[in-house]
């Protein structure tokens, strides 16, 4: 190596960059063209590398790549997704029922009350097990029009706020039995406890719904046919056709004498009729005879009295029947039972 006039380093060197040689004297290499001066400072950062590598390869391979960590890494993995599946079962099937039997009672009755296809759909799967029968295609389509009938009579008698009337209290007879109170009405729906005894504790006992005693599930066949058929008259004749037959059919009524017609149902058959002042048959009032003594029925003859809309005639059957006092013969010519116990 020499030193030449201007201070620059003669020597032969091998170019950091490309390889090559780099003849004594050159100011940068004749392959690359990078200038000498430059040189060093790579060829440093080369030896910076080489010594990196060097550590790491004493030092040896990194400690999360060892096959302990790798093994524990796994196990947590799986312990996480143990975690989560287990979280993400389905709930045994009592969990989806209320809790408490008011709740219970409040849930299914606001359900009742909405009407809508999804809020008749959420009061069937509040029924319990033991009373429904889901492989049958039918069942649901009875239930729900059971539902649809306690929706249009409490609707119908005392409006259809009438949710905002309504309170629970428990049956004083029966501790699986529930008072429902709308106004005047009184409804006893059944409950069954759905938790099971080896979970029960004081606070998680789920009810689910029996059904209502006043309007048995095997009434529904008939509402549905009664429905189909007026539906058919509807299409056919119009709405004013259906409203008529209604009320022949409830001035006709079986007087009292069919022992098989229920107390609900004789009032779901007159009280339609007994509403409208402009078509209801003084017959109609006599059938009330047969259920004088029900609360609904006294309030909506009461009403009648006080209605000029209605007739004389009318007022008169209303005012005798809720004095017990008809005369025989009215009742006779009505093909009302005299005898009944009201």
């Amino acid at each position: 190596m020499t030193q030449g006039s201007q201070g620059v380093t003669r020597r032969t060197r091998e170019c950091p960059k490309c390889g090559s040689i780099v003849p004594a004297g050159h100011m940068r290499c004749l392959v690359c063209r990078l200038e000498v001066s430059k040189m060093d400072a790579l060829e440093g950062d080369a030896r910076k590398r080489r010594a990196r590598e060097e550590r790491r390869r004493e030092a040896g391979p990194p400690w999360w790549t060892s096959k302990a960590v790798i093994f524990g890494a796994l196990l947590l993995v799986a312990a996480i997704l143990a975690v989560v599946f287990s979280g993400s079962q389905k709930k045994p099937a009592w969990m989806n029922y209320p809790l408490g039997k008011e709740h219970a009672i409040n849930t299914f009755m606001i359900d009742v009350a909405n009407g809508q296809p999804a809020d008749l759909d959420n009061a069937y799967k509040l029924m319990a097990p033991t009373v429904i029968h889901p492989n049958n295609a039918d069942d649901q389509a009875a239930w729900e029009q059971l539902y649809v009938e306690i929706n249009k009579y409490l609707t119908g008698e005392f409006g259809a706020d009438w949710p905002s009337h309504m309170t629970v209290n428990p049956s004083p007879d029966d501790s699986d039995l529930m008072e429902v109170h709308v106004d005047v009405e009184t409804l006893h729906v059944r409950l069954a406890l759905q938790t099971p005894t080896s979970a029960l504790t004081g606070s998680n006992a789920r009810y689910a719904i029996v059904g209502v005693n006043e309007f048995d599930i095997s009434s529904a066949q008939a509402f549905q046919a009664q429905e189909a058929r007026m539906g058919v008259i509807r299409g056919i004749a119009g709405a004013g056709a259906v409203k008529n037959l209604q009320d022949i059919i409830a001035a006709a009524g079986n007087g009292g004498r069919n022992q098989h017609e229920t107390r609900m149902q004789t009032k779901l058959r007159i009280l339609p009729n007994l509403r409208d002042p402009r078509s209801v048959y003084p017959q109609t009032v006599l059938q009330a005879w047969v259920v004088r003594k029900d609360p609904v029925i006294r309030r909506r003859l009461t009403m009648i009295t006080q209605d000029d809309r209605y007739t004389s005639k009318v007022q008169q059957y209303a005012k005798e029947v809720l004095d017990n006092r008809v005369h025989e013969v009215d009742l006779d010519a009505a093909s009302v039972d005299p005898d009944a116990p009201g």
